[in-house]
């Protein structure tokens, strides 16, 4: 859902092209499968469609890569840590989501 949300903020400047967005999880259940349907729903209700989004797993690789990494809660930002330990001068952040999107 977070990659729908950024995408769709995104989309919305005129900088939205000039990013790369990708999502994984720490803890996936379902790797390739689709978004969870009240997930689908939530978004939905946002105007935002995340039914083309499939589930992957977060690897070492996404950490030493990307130049940002923004996560849902504490516990997920402290996963990508430690899947690696010697990328973690990387910006790895914790979203808050705005109150509205609570």
């Amino acid at each position: 859902m977070a990659e729908g949300l950024l995408r769709h903020l995104l989309l919305q400047t005129d900088q939205g092209s000039e990013f790369t967005i990708t999502s994984a999880g720490t803890r996936v259940r379902n790797i390739g499968g689709p978004p969870d349907p009240q997930a689908q729903a939530e978004a939905n209700t946002r105007g935002i469609d995340i039914s083309n989004l499939r589930s992957r797993q977060a690897s070492a690789d996404d950490v030493a890569n990307y130049d940002l990494l923004l996560t849902m809660d504490e516990a997920t930002r402290l996963d990508l840590l430690a899947l690696a330990p010697d990328a973690a001068h990387r910006s790895v952040c914790s979203l808050i989501l705005p109150r509205d999107m609570d």
